[in-house]
């Protein structure tokens, strides 16, 4: 008999890096879709972030199981006082954590209170290639090392957990990041009213970049492309939907290469609107070659809008070549350009692939029962017992 069978049990969920995360409506919130589907599945459950100016965040009573804890920082790790946790008296403990400082005192605090610790792995070390960030994220890895082989390590990707086993991590299985189907639309827009709004014409061939305006999202290199694609025809057309340190730069590019009156530049969408641009647009571009998953490309394929995306551990998960989106390797723009004429024809096939992709195997109503299933396999109403054997 299953020990948890008939027990409501109390689980956290933990995001260790701080940054504005948990905003509630911002976007596709990892920890808010997966949260929500735990509790339809009879769980207590418990959000936790460590949320750089909790002052953004309005009080909403319908998530008032989410939780901002005081924090310090280094960079975008977050260190905090484990005590904190224990009035929720925990059952089980999800972590989005990676390879962070604090990790290794989470699973170590679990460890002592014979609570199932489940780390949640999108990347192992940096995901960029500053020897800076390499050498910390390894140090950071060298001093957690002996806490990882005392967790349960569950991967996002193949790829990381590959990195995992490379890296002598112990690992114990694969859990795709999923869509919170309670915020998705029903596929009856066509995009026609936003196409109004911004004055974009039928003849207007429509590309998307959807993210932060930073370094490893390669904003100057989507206007690139742009330019080289009207240097074909003048019906081309971007919609940038991002804001960040790079801000400035692409400005200049634009102003320099009089680009202005073929971009439509969005700082900011709210979330419930962002589902219209998917529809207007004739297909998304990203990037980003350290893509850990790319929720904006889930959205993307779901609504029917292709993707073609840069060759990296997410889109390599659900974008297979010509089937339900394009892969381009490099930088080449020649080649991006191959991809993104194939992608705004909008092959019908094409599409409802990508789209029952999408909706088969990437929302958190299937990845929970997987959670599920860990859960309840390492609980133990046995304190005597250790939960990972």
């Amino acid at each position: 008999m299953d020990e948890s069978e008939g027990i409501i049990m109390n689980v956290g969920i933990l995001r260790l890096n701080v940054g504005d995360f948990g905003k509630i409506g911002s976007y596709n919130v990892q920890e808010i879709g997966l949260a929500v589907e735990l509790m339809k599945l009879d769980y207590n459950v418990e959000v936790f972030y460590l949320y750089k100016d909790v002052k953004l965040i309005e009080d909403d009573p319908n998530y008032n199981y989410v939780h901002y804890l005081p924090r310090k920082t280094f960079k975008m790790h977050g260190m905090f006082q484990m005590e904190y946790l224990e009035s929720y008296e925990l059952d089980a403990l999800i972590v989005f954590s990676d390879n962070q400082i604090w990790t290794g005192k989470v699973i170590e605090w679990s460890k002592g209170k014979n609570i199932p610790c489940i780390c949640y792995w999108g990347a192992v070390l940096s995901t960029t290639k500053k020897p800076l960030n390499q050498i910390y994220t390894w140090l950071i890895y060298l001093k957690n090392y002996k806490w990882y082989q005392k967790s349960i390590n569950i991967s996002k990707t193949g790829k990381v957990q590959k990195e995992l086993t490379k890296h002598k991590i112990p690992s114990h299985g694969i859990i795709n990041v999923g869509l919170d189907k309670s915020i998705m639309k029903t596929l009856h827009n066509n995009g026609l009213e936003l196409r109004k709004k911004h004055n974009i014409k039928e003849t207007n061939k429509v590309l998307l970049y959807v993210g932060r305006l930073v370094e490893n999202k390669n904003p100057l290199f989507a206007l690139n492309i742009l330019k080289a694609l009207l240097e074909e025809s003048k019906d081309y057309l971007l919609i940038l939907i991002g804001d960040g340190v790079l801000a400035d730069s692409v400005e200049k590019f634009i102003d320099l290469n009089d680009l202005s009156s073929n971009i439509i530049w969005l700082k900011k969408v709210p979330y419930g609107e962002m589902y219209q641009y998917y529809q207007a647009s004739d297909c998304l571009i990203n990037i980003c070659s350290a893509e850990i998953f790319g929720m904006a490309m889930l959205e993307s394929m779901y609504y029917k809008c292709p993707v073609v995306a840069m060759n990296a551990a997410g889109p390599s998960e659900y974008i297979i070549d010509n089937v339900t989106g394009y892969i381009c390797y490099d930088l080449d723009i020649d080649e991006w350009k191959k991809k993104i004429s194939k992608a705004i024809n909008k092959d019908p096939q094409l599409l409802e692939n990508g789209h029952n992709k999408i909706n088969n195997n990437y929302f958190w109503s299937n990845s929970a029962k997987k959670f599920d299933a860990l859960i309840k396999k390492y609980y133990s109403y046995n304190k005597e017992k250790t939960w990972l054997e």
